[in-house]
């Protein structure tokens, strides 16, 4: 894991948080963070000019004592992440290290408390020409116990740290509306988990999630087929293959991969949840 090397600096106080205590930023060997889906995320294609795009991955206590959160920072200026917490508060937003003062913030989550680190991306911000594949990273510096999995104690900045990683291909803008418009042409197509809230009241296609180990599944969902084996349970999908298909995982991976599948096994109707199920629970808050 990269070393955090903005958090040797002195941090300055530049904003603040209700509820945030700097007394607690000495705790250590405190709580234990579990996250609550994948720590990785691809953004696959972005548009250049469409404007930034988030992720808002999902975490608790899982301990008894409290777990302290200490801030977070990010690879690259164009990348900043905020922490929404259990009551509804954000913190302050944090970006990459030495980019100037950082915000003091510490806060309490109680054994048990969920909260949720929201994750945005600018991609203009390195201007209009800066197009191809991106990796960021984002760490957050926590008081939980290290587990060496995802909470890993970073030996220069003497914090324990929870990185979650995410990619994608930013393109040109004509670049990126050619490739949609190709896509729906001859492969799958995506579905927001707006429209899936729409077109759920009035359900007029097969929903099929995917995702492996089994999760708890949306609402209505006609079948559950890990999708890596799409191919040896066709008969758990629907005979008629212009039969619309959604396909869906937690974070869209996964479903992806399956709803190729679904393509190249002939059928013509296939839409995969942009986001995958994090993304549709997010939506219905």
């Amino acid at each position: 894991m990269p070393l955090l090397a903005a958090l040797s600096l002195v941090l300055v106080a530049c904003s603040s948080t209700t509820g945030s205590d700097l007394s607690l930023k000495s705790v250590s060997d405190s709580g234990r963070i579990a996250p609550m889906g994948d720590l990785f995320y691809d953004w696959k294609e972005i548009n250049i000019e469409g404007g930034t795009v988030n992720k808002k991955f999902s975490f608790k206590n899982d301990a008894d004592k409290d777990l302290i959160l200490k801030g977070a920072e990010t690879t690259c200026m164009c990348t900043t992440a905020t922490i929404e917490l259990p009551n509804g508060e954000m913190s302050p937003s944090f970006g990459m290290g030495g980019m100037g003062a950082m915000p003091q913030f510490a806060y309490a989550i109680k054994p048990g408390e969920e909260f949720k680190v929201n994750v945005v991306f600018d991609p203009m911000a390195h201007g209009p020409e800066a197009v191809g594949p991106i990796g960021r990273s984002v760490f957050l510096i926590t008081s939980s116990v290290a587990n060496g999995e995802y909470a890993e104690f970073d030996q220069r900045s003497g914090e324990v740290v929870t990185e979650m990683k995410l990619q994608g291909d930013v393109l040109k803008s004509a670049a990126y509306k050619e490739l949609k418009l190709e896509s729906m042409e001859t492969g799958f197509r995506p579905i927001s988990p707006e429209e899936l809230q729409q077109d759920l009241a009035q359900k007029d296609f097969f929903l099929v999630d995917v995702h492996i180990p089994e999760q708890e599944h949306i609402e209505k969902t006609d079948a559950v087929i890990a999708y890596n084996e799409i191919g040896d349970n066709l008969s758990q999908l629907p005979k008629d293959k212009n039969t619309k298909i959604v396909v869906y995982c937690r974070s869209g991976s996964m479903s992806s991969e399956a709803s190729q599948k679904l393509i190249d096994l002939g059928y013509k109707n296939v839409y995969n949840l942009e986001g995958g199920r994090d993304a549709y629970i997010d939506s219905l808050k």
